[in-house]
């Protein structure tokens, strides 16, 4: 896009939320960007990752760029870590389809309560009467004074069901350390936020 092209899409957009969040990968047709917990992808408010897109990422230059650069996926507010941005018309169809044909594997980060019989394994219940199915795995097992034991698990959605590793975790017995909605009434760390994050994913540029 021109320089001209560009001022007037930045000012036929609604309102450009001017909040550092950090940029892993940018190129003409994606950005990865590092969202922090507490802020939405996107939604009916003004502070949404969506509406800092313009303030972090550049446009591109290719015939085909998007005019608003839209978020691939989403993740829980308060669910920190990756999110694919497209950039192009092309990345948003190629992605789009390889999400549709679930080729995208993503990996999460999280820290559960308690400590788990098996080191690996399938969980595989539904969410709200869908199909859905996790995988996880053990990184490391601690002592908490406050919760007694603690673990360290990757995880691996393999559907993509809303909340759905904080709801299959919960079912185990073994809540996410900050999760206000599946603790099982387990006591939460005040202000420490969910221990969350995707950190990881994988796929075939466009």
């Amino acid at each position: 896009l021109g320089e001209k092209k560009i001022r007037n899409v930045k000012r036929g957009l609604k309102r450009v939320l001017k909040q550092k969040i950090e940029v892993l990968f940018e190129d003409e047709h994606l950005g990865i960007l590092n969202k922090p917990s507490g802020i939405p992808v996107n939604g009916n408010t003004f502070k949404t990752l969506e509406n800092t897109l313009p303030y972090n990422l550049k446009f591109s230059k290719e015939k085909d760029a998007l005019h608003i650069m839209r978020p691939l996926h989403r993740l829980d507010g308060p669910t920190s870590g990756l999110i694919l941005i497209a950039k192009t018309e092309r990345a948003q169809v190629v992605m789009g389809q390889q999400f549709e044909n679930k080729t995208i594997r993503k990996r999460y980060k999280a820290v559960i309560v308690g400590k788990l019989e098996r080191k690996e394994g399938k969980i595989n219940s539904p969410v709200d009467h869908k199909k859905s199915i996790s995988e996880y795995e053990v990184i490391k097992e601690f002592k908490s004074q406050k919760y007694g034991d603690l673990t360290l698990v990757n995880l691996y959605p393999i559907t993509g069901r809303t909340h759905q590793l904080r709801i299959h975790m919960s079912s185990l017995g073994h809540p996410i350390v900050g999760d206000k909605l599946y603790s099982n009434n387990v006591e939460e760390l005040n202000g420490k936020g969910l221990f969350l994050c995707s950190d990881k994913v994988w796929f075939d540029h466009p």
